[in-house]
């Protein structure tokens, strides 16, 4: 294998990491999808919540009596003059996977929604509803508020209690339930360990600790002073502490620490209050606001536990910061953010946000990096928006007394210095902005309302009609950067598999397998079936240049009397490996298959070699796979085999030791080495046809797992076949229905549980770090190595000065295959800029050391 070094490139690749520095987004945030939901009348999306695995669950008021509903809801039926709505949508907005009524035969409603990791919905509101359905495990009560827990499935009521109701509802840590609301009584039920047991009068705060398991109160207090007090959010610090947000007009407000209130007599301020984890005392509680009205719409925190709150102002004196993004008082309205700290002494930063007409903040999130995403609603023609906003231009507004305009979508840096991103959203007519989510990859979802026929709604979307007065909107927006790989310009899938076109129009021979695409996303090889009736196949080929994919054509090197299939390029893509029954030196009949490769030369792609005797043999080698360290895993007979590739060539192969009883031949191997993809021997099934279904094995520490059989999306009735993972490992390629390609999203995978039993695999004599994968790499990468032997390891990341940068490992391990992830921080968990870094394992006297590149 020939290697060169061209210093060209490294000063290339490092205007490159220089130019990406200076770029707040390589690509503009895009609309993943964009949907409408509702009945003819009119029907409120007050929340939203997202999962681990990426569906929306959307929480509000139903008006209409025709509100969409799924098979095996808790309610289909519309009740009284306004219902409780709850709707979880698919990953990619296109269908609903459950959706119901919750109500009694009057008014009822809820403003928050979360969930728990099982997947089941907690809400809490008001009703009006005598016959409110409660349940008989349930806390008594008759109040005219509610709280309650739904099955995961949507199908039933787990707890519904009339206790009481609040604004939010969230569930803490260990389990227990926690309600914010409002009250006028000054007999509301608190508990002897609360912070205050005494009203003060004018509407206050209540605060509640549920215990479902055993049906009890394990805190209740009152929060206020004597004027009125409203709380629409709250969230818990890292401690389970309650922080709230929200609007006061008490001149006798309790204040814990500092205040950063100009006035407050006869006007509403803000207040951030957070309550001690067992409701017994403040930790701190201030005020924030200028001359005039403010109130508090969202808070929630970093992963320092600092606190963001937005809302609206009508103060030209609001406390901001000194280098704030925006520093002038539009007029009307304005939103405001502010970022406090996690003891409530400083803020950290304040800024206003909006232009000259009506604005507001309605919700926040927080990023990993400290970044703040607003959603809110504008009036203002000249709000701030980026060059690279999705939607530049104001919409407008209608007639209706609520017409707000647009709402906005808005990211403001670290230290509340500037707008990194900002965009209107919406129609011609009315909308209003209410929830904003995060998932765990740092997309964002809005909901809100519209009643705008224009609004922009997604292709494939759930339904992109308005049918009513009002409907709900659901969009979600990527700030991630777009797939590196072009995969034939076509829109990568979610959890559904859908036809990858392979050809473009035209007479092409039968697919024999599906493309492997190279690690830098510009060629693609597959194999075909050019004529069935001698079963020789051909390897085909397309490449990108210039921005476009070439027409479809049998490879140089392939074609004619042998067969050649199965092609797929190394993890570095220098090489593309493939199966051929070519004789081994000079010409001849065609002989065993074997494993071949061609190898990048300076004309393009090199003639076709054979492997050595250390990985082939004089039996056939069917079915081969290369992970993204180049190790290579084939098929021989009824085993499985595992080549590691030591800097320029393969060590000799080893047999692994998996149970292929009732399976056939090995599909792929994840780039990063956690899993494969096997396919089942074929079986007849009643109409005749040979059918065979995909299997997964997972892979931990040197252990092979029991195969689990993929889900029923992808195993259908008919025959599945030939899987690959793309090189980004992102999604999962396999042949089905009359041979046509399939694609689908990989993130299914995260989902699946393997048999923790499974088969030991004896260890090479020695101990590897692998070159992390990706590299470059985005925010994060995969650090595999193994260990001969238990014993102490360090696994630290330096910059090319020397000077450690993160130490990922320092611990004893057992002897095993390891594998960590570097985020790109430092070890005060900073973010660290875009260069070369040095990955360095130390064990048992020896160290070893990879280069990688990180690229922003």
């Amino acid at each position: 294998m020939k290697i060169t070094f061209n210093i060209k490139k490294v000063f290339v690749l490092l205007a490159v990491i220089s130019a990406a520095n200076m770029q707040i987004y390589a690509q503009a945030p895009r609309v993943v999808y964009s949907t409408l939901i509702g009945g003819s009348s009119a029907d409120y999306g007050h929340a939203i919540t997202i999962d681990n695995e990426g569906y929306a669950y959307i929480a509000g008021q139903a008006n209409s009596s025709n509100y969409p509903t799924t098979s095996g809801a808790f309610d289909r039926t519309a009740n009284g003059s306004a219902d409780i709505l709850v709707t979880k949508l698919n990953k990619d907005g296109s269908a609903l996977v459950y959706s119901s009524y919750i109500g009694g035969s009057n008014f009822d409603d809820t403003r928050k929604v979360c969930i728990d990791k099982s997947g089941c919905v907690y809400l809490t509101g008001s009703t009006q509803s005598s016959n409110f359905p409660v349940t008989s495990n349930s806390l008594e009560g008759n109040s005219q508020g509610y709280f309650l827990k739904l099955y995961s499935t949507g199908s039933h009521l787990d707890y519904s209690s009339r206790w009481a109701g609040g604004e939010k509802i969230l569930v803490d840590s260990e389990g227990y339930l926690i309600i914010v609301g409002g009250t006028e009584s000054a007999t509301f039920p608190t508990t002897d360990n609360a912070y205050s047991r005494t009203y003060s009068g004018g509407g206050d705060l209540f605060v509640a600790k549920i215990d479902m398991k055993n049906n009890s109160i394990v805190f209740s207090t009152f929060i206020g002073g004597n004027g009125g007090e409203s709380s629409p959010s709250f969230t818990l610090d890292s401690q389970n502490n309650i922080i709230i947000a929200g609007s006061t007009n008490s001149e006798d407000f309790p204040i814990v620490g500092n205040s950063f209130a100009s006035y407050t007599q006869e006007k509403s301020n803000v207040f951030v209050t957070k309550l001690k984890s067992d409701g017994t005392e403040l930790l701190y509680s201030t005020i924030i606001g200028g001359s005039d009205d403010e109130w508090a719409f969202d808070v929630t925190i970093d992963k320092n536990d600092n606190a963001f709150v937005t809302g609206g102002t009508r103060s030209d004196d609001f406390p901001l910061s000194e280098s704030a993004a925006d520093k002038t008082y539009g007029g009307n309205d304005d939103a405001f953010v502010f970022k406090i700290s996690s003891d409530g002494s400083r803020l950290i930063y304040s800024t206003y946000i909006g232009g000259s007409d009506k604005d507001g903040g309605r919700g926040v999130v927080v990023d990993a990096d400290g970044k703040a995403y607003l959603t809110g609603c504008t009036k203002s023609t000249d709000f701030p928006v980026s060059s690279d906003a999705y939607d530049n231009t104001y919409n407008g507004a209608g007639t209706s007394q609520w017409a707000w305009g647009d709402p906005f979508l808005l990211v403001i840096n670290t230290d509340g210095t500037q707008i990194d991103y900002s965009t209107y959203l919406g129609g011609r007519n009315d909308e209003e902005a209410y929830g904003i989510a995060m998932d765990k990859l740092g997309d964002i979802y809005l909901c809100g309302i519209t009643s705008s026929s224009n609004f922009p709604t997604t292709e494939g979307a759930y339904d992109r009609s308005l049918n009513g007065y009002v409907n709900i909107y659901v969009v979600k927006f990527s700030f991630s950067q777009e797939d590196s790989i072009d995969y034939f310009g076509q829109t990568p899938p979610q959890d559904t598999p859908k036809k990858f076109k392979i050809y473009p129009s035209g007479n092409f021979p039968i697919l024999h397998s599906c493309p492997s695409f190279s690690p830098s996303g510009d060629e693609a090889f597959w194999a075909t079936w050019p004529d069935l009736s001698n079963f020789k196949q051909t390897i085909y080929y397309r490449k990108k240049e210039n921005g476009q994919w070439s027409v479809p054509v049998a490879a140089s090197f392939s074609g004619g009397q042998y067969s050649d299939k199965l092609p797929c390029f190394s993890g570095d893509g220098n090489r593309v490996y493939f199966t051929s029954d070519r004789p081994r030196s000079g010409s001849g009949s065609p002989t065993d298959e074997n494993i071949w490769y061609i190898e990048k030369d300076s004309t393009g792609w090199s003639e076709p070699a054979c492997l050595d005797n250390s990985v082939n043999s004089s039996e056939d080698d069917m079915w081969i796979s290369v992970a993204g360290n180049n190790n290579l895993y084939f098929g021989r007979g009824s085993k499985l085999y595992f080549a590691e590739w030591e800097r320029d060539h393969y060590l000799s192969a080893q047999v692994l030791p998996i149970n292929l009883t009732g399976l056939g031949v090995l599909g792929c191997i994840a780039p990063d080495e956690s899993y494969m993809i096997l396919q089942s021997e074929y079986v007849q099934n009643s109409s005749g046809e040979w059918i065979d279904d995909l299997y997964i094995i997972f892979q931990e520490n040197g252990t092979w797992k029991q195969p689990v059989k993929l889900d029923p999306k992808i195993n259908s009735a008919k025959s599945k076949s030939f899987a690959k993972i793309s090189p980004d490992g992102k999604y999962l390629f396999f042949l089905g229905d009359n041979n046509d390609a399939y694609w689908v999203s990989t993130d299914f995978i995260k989902t699946i549980t393997g048999i923790r039993t499974g088969y030991n695999f004896s260890l090479p004599s020695t101990i590897r770090l692998y070159q992390n994968y990706p590299n470059p790499f985005n925010p994060s990468t995969n650090i595999s190595y193994r260990l001969t032997e238990s014993g102490n390891v360090k696994l630290k990341i330096y910059d090319m000065l020397g000077r450690e940068i993160k130490t990922l490992v320092d611990s004893f391990q057992n002897a095993g295959q390891h594998k960590t992830v570097w985020n790109g921080e430092d070890n005060s968990n900073n973010p660290v800029s875009s260069g070369v870094y040095l990955c360095r394992l130390e064990t048992s006297g020896l160290s070893f050391q990879k280069k990688m590149i990180l690229l922003h």
